[in-house]
Protein backbone atom coordinates (compact mmCIF):
# COMPACT_ATOMS: atom_id res chain seq x y z
CA UNK A 1 0.00 0.00 0.00
CA UNK A 2 0.98 3.52 -0.88
CA UNK A 3 1.94 6.38 1.90
CA UNK A 4 0.57 9.42 0.96
CA UNK A 5 1.68 12.79 2.39
CA UNK A 6 -0.56 15.52 1.96
CA UNK A 7 0.40 19.81 2.85
CA UNK A 8 -2.49 21.53 2.78
CA UNK A 9 -1.89 25.58 3.32
CA UNK A 10 -4.27 28.05 5.09
CA UNK A 11 -3.85 31.22 5.71
CA UNK A 12 -5.59 32.74 9.04
CA UNK A 13 -5.12 35.48 11.81
CA UNK A 14 -5.17 34.74 15.40
CA UNK A 15 -6.80 37.85 16.75
CA UNK A 16 -10.77 37.73 17.80
CA UNK A 17 -12.75 38.20 14.96
CA UNK A 18 -9.92 37.51 12.13
CA UNK A 19 -11.95 34.70 10.23
CA UNK A 20 -12.89 34.89 6.62
CA UNK A 21 -15.98 34.85 4.71
CA UNK A 22 -13.98 34.61 1.63
CA UNK A 23 -14.05 31.36 -0.42
CA UNK A 24 -11.30 29.38 0.21
CA UNK A 25 -9.56 26.81 -2.05
CA UNK A 26 -7.63 24.24 -0.86
CA UNK A 27 -4.81 22.51 -4.03
CA UNK A 28 -3.52 19.21 -2.38
CA UNK A 29 0.24 19.01 -3.57
CA UNK A 30 2.50 15.45 -4.03
CA UNK A 31 5.23 14.52 -5.47
CA UNK A 32 3.13 13.09 -8.43
CA UNK A 33 1.63 16.84 -9.40
CA UNK A 34 -1.31 18.33 -7.37
CA UNK A 35 -5.15 18.47 -7.58
CA UNK A 36 -7.99 20.66 -8.61
CA UNK A 37 -8.41 23.53 -6.90
CA UNK A 38 -11.01 22.60 -4.38
CA UNK A 39 -13.40 25.18 -2.58
CA UNK A 40 -12.67 24.17 1.30
CA UNK A 41 -15.47 25.74 2.83
CA UNK A 42 -19.05 27.12 2.00
CA UNK A 43 -19.00 31.44 0.78
CA UNK A 44 -20.17 32.78 3.72
CA UNK A 45 -18.67 30.64 6.45
CA UNK A 46 -16.08 31.42 8.58
CA UNK A 47 -12.88 29.93 8.91
CA UNK A 48 -11.69 29.72 12.73
CA UNK A 49 -9.35 32.04 13.76
CA UNK A 50 -5.89 30.82 14.61
CA UNK A 51 -6.14 27.50 12.44
CA UNK A 52 -2.71 25.93 11.26
CA UNK A 53 -0.82 27.44 8.72
CA UNK A 54 0.11 24.12 7.39
CA UNK A 55 -0.94 20.40 8.38
CA UNK A 56 2.31 18.39 7.91
CA UNK A 57 0.97 14.58 7.99
CA UNK A 58 -2.11 12.71 7.42
CA UNK A 59 -3.26 12.46 11.77
CA UNK A 60 -3.10 16.75 11.93
CA UNK A 61 -5.65 16.19 8.53
CA UNK A 62 -7.96 13.77 10.21
CA UNK A 63 -7.77 16.01 13.15
CA UNK A 64 -8.82 19.35 11.74
CA UNK A 65 -11.50 17.63 9.56
CA UNK A 66 -12.96 15.78 12.64
CA UNK A 67 -13.48 19.37 14.45
CA UNK A 68 -14.74 20.83 11.01
CA UNK A 69 -16.91 17.56 10.97
CA UNK A 70 -18.02 17.68 14.78
CA UNK A 71 -18.80 21.27 14.67
CA UNK A 72 -21.09 21.52 11.43
CA UNK A 73 -23.15 18.46 12.78
CA UNK A 74 -23.31 17.45 16.62
CA UNK A 75 -22.29 20.66 18.08
CA UNK A 76 -24.84 22.78 15.56
CA UNK A 77 -27.41 20.18 16.58
CA UNK A 78 -26.83 21.03 20.34
CA UNK A 79 -26.87 24.31 19.40
CA UNK A 80 -29.65 25.05 17.37
CA UNK A 81 -32.15 22.08 17.59
CA UNK A 82 -33.64 23.15 20.47
CA UNK A 83 -33.81 27.19 19.64
CA UNK A 84 -37.71 27.35 19.44
CA UNK A 85 -38.26 25.01 22.07
CA UNK A 86 -36.61 27.36 24.42
CA UNK A 87 -37.12 30.48 23.34
CA UNK A 88 -40.90 30.33 22.05
CA UNK A 89 -41.35 30.80 25.79
CA UNK A 90 -40.30 34.62 25.64
CA UNK A 91 -39.42 35.24 29.32
CA UNK A 92 -36.78 32.68 28.89
CA UNK A 93 -34.75 34.76 26.37
CA UNK A 94 -36.44 38.33 25.60
CA UNK A 95 -34.92 39.59 22.25
CA UNK A 96 -35.35 43.06 23.71
CA UNK A 97 -35.98 44.42 27.02
CA UNK A 98 -38.12 47.67 27.18
CA UNK A 99 -36.72 48.54 30.69
CA UNK A 100 -33.75 48.71 32.20
CA UNK A 101 -33.42 45.00 34.78
CA UNK A 102 -34.11 46.26 38.03
CA UNK A 103 -31.39 46.79 40.76
CA UNK A 104 -33.39 45.29 43.45
CA UNK A 105 -35.17 42.23 43.55
CA UNK A 106 -37.52 43.42 46.35
CA UNK A 107 -38.70 46.64 43.79
CA UNK A 108 -39.86 43.41 41.23
CA UNK A 109 -43.47 43.55 40.54
CA UNK A 110 -45.66 41.72 37.49
CA UNK A 111 -46.78 44.83 36.13
CA UNK A 112 -42.73 45.67 35.88
CA UNK A 113 -41.99 42.14 34.66
CA UNK A 114 -44.49 42.51 31.79
CA UNK A 115 -43.39 46.24 31.25
CA UNK A 116 -39.70 45.02 30.50
CA UNK A 117 -40.85 42.03 28.10
CA UNK A 118 -41.13 42.79 24.32
CA UNK A 119 -44.63 43.33 23.51
CA UNK A 120 -46.54 41.04 21.10
CA UNK A 121 -45.57 42.26 17.88
CA UNK A 122 -41.63 41.61 18.83
CA UNK A 123 -42.61 38.56 20.60
CA UNK A 124 -43.94 37.03 17.89
CA UNK A 125 -41.08 38.21 15.35
CA UNK A 126 -38.55 36.19 18.50
CA UNK A 127 -40.53 33.36 17.70
CA UNK A 128 -40.65 33.04 14.01
CA UNK A 129 -37.50 33.76 13.94
CA UNK A 130 -36.03 30.73 16.47
CA UNK A 131 -38.83 28.45 14.81
CA UNK A 132 -36.76 29.45 11.36
CA UNK A 133 -33.29 28.17 12.78
CA UNK A 134 -34.67 25.31 14.78
CA UNK A 135 -36.31 23.62 12.96
CA UNK A 136 -35.21 20.98 10.00
CA UNK A 137 -34.24 22.52 7.11
CA UNK A 138 -36.56 21.32 4.18
CA UNK A 139 -32.79 20.96 2.01
CA UNK A 140 -30.92 18.93 4.93
CA UNK A 141 -29.34 16.06 4.48
CA UNK A 142 -28.44 14.18 7.34
CA UNK A 143 -25.02 12.63 7.87
CA UNK A 144 -23.82 10.09 5.84
CA UNK A 145 -26.99 9.83 3.71
CA UNK A 146 -24.75 10.71 0.48
CA UNK A 147 -26.92 11.95 -2.49
CA UNK A 148 -23.61 11.56 -4.79
CA UNK A 149 -21.89 8.35 -4.87
CA UNK A 150 -18.02 9.59 -4.84
CA UNK A 151 -16.62 6.54 -3.07
CA UNK A 152 -17.36 3.00 -5.32
CA UNK A 153 -14.67 1.27 -4.02
CA UNK A 154 -15.11 -1.96 -1.85
CA UNK A 155 -12.72 -0.24 0.78
CA UNK A 156 -14.58 3.15 0.59
CA UNK A 157 -17.93 1.54 0.64
CA UNK A 158 -16.95 -0.74 3.90
CA UNK A 159 -15.94 2.66 5.77
CA UNK A 160 -18.87 5.07 5.13
CA UNK A 161 -21.16 1.06 5.79
CA UNK A 162 -19.23 1.23 9.00
CA UNK A 163 -20.04 5.05 9.61
CA UNK A 164 -23.46 4.67 8.76
CA UNK A 165 -23.82 1.50 10.93
CA UNK A 166 -21.97 3.60 14.06
CA UNK A 167 -24.53 6.22 13.33
CA UNK A 168 -27.06 3.85 13.80
CA UNK A 169 -25.81 2.56 17.31
CA UNK A 170 -25.65 6.33 18.88
CA UNK A 171 -29.29 7.23 17.86
CA UNK A 172 -30.46 3.86 19.42
CA UNK A 173 -28.26 5.00 22.57
CA UNK A 174 -29.94 8.39 22.47
CA UNK A 175 -33.30 6.77 22.15
CA UNK A 176 -32.64 4.30 25.00
CA UNK A 177 -31.67 6.98 27.20
CA UNK A 178 -34.62 8.81 26.54
CA UNK A 179 -37.50 6.48 27.52
CA UNK A 180 -39.59 7.45 29.74
CA UNK A 181 -38.16 11.25 29.64
CA UNK A 182 -40.78 13.84 29.22
CA UNK A 183 -40.23 16.07 27.07
CA UNK A 184 -37.64 13.90 25.57
CA UNK A 185 -33.89 15.50 24.56
CA UNK A 186 -33.52 14.41 20.72
CA UNK A 187 -31.69 17.35 19.67
CA UNK A 188 -28.71 15.05 18.71
CA UNK A 189 -29.80 11.76 16.96
CA UNK A 190 -28.28 11.77 13.59
CA UNK A 191 -31.43 11.19 11.50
Amino acid sequence: MTTMEYKVTVATGTLEYSGTNNSVYVTLVGENGESERTLLDKPGLDLCRGLPNELKNKQELITVLSVVIFTTTAQQAATNNGQFDFCSFVPNTPCTMLQPLPTDKDSVTMELIMNTLPDISQSCVQMAITWHLGRVQPDAIPLAQYEEQFFTEPADQKIIDDFKQDLKDIEEEILQQNKGLEPPYLYLCPS
